[in-house]
C-alpha cells in the first residue's frame, strides 16, 4: 500500500499510522520495551495497525467475532475502509 505521499510503508491507514521509520535503529529489545509503553509511537502505531485489520476481518465475517466486533473503535474504523 502506498502513503498519500507516494511512498511504500508509509501508508496512513484510518485509526493507525504505520510507517516503519519509527523502529529504524531500534534493537529488538528496544522494540519489546516500547511496546510495553502504550504510549510509545512503537505500540500506538502496532496497536492502530492491528485494529485497522481486526476491522477489515470484521467486514468479511459480518462482524464475527461480535466481541471484538462490536467495540466502537472497531465499528468506526469498519465505516472508513
Amino acid at each position: 500500500m502506498l502513503g498519500e505521499d507516494g511512498r511504500a510503508g508509509a501508508s496512513k491507514a484510518p485509526g493507525g499510522e504505520r510507517d516503519p521509520a519509527v523502529l529504524a535503529g531500534m534493537t529488538w529489545a528496544g522494540v519489546a520495551a516500547a511496546l510495553r509503553d502504550p504510549s510509545s509511537s512503537v505500540a500506538q502505531g502496532v496497536d492502530g495497525a492491528a485494529n485497522v485489520i481486526m476491522a477489515a476481518i470484521c467486514t468479511i465475517t459480518g462482524n464475527q467475532p461480535s466481541a471484538v466486533c462490536s467495540s466502537p473503535t472497531i465499528r468506526g474504523l469498519e465505516a472508513r475502509l
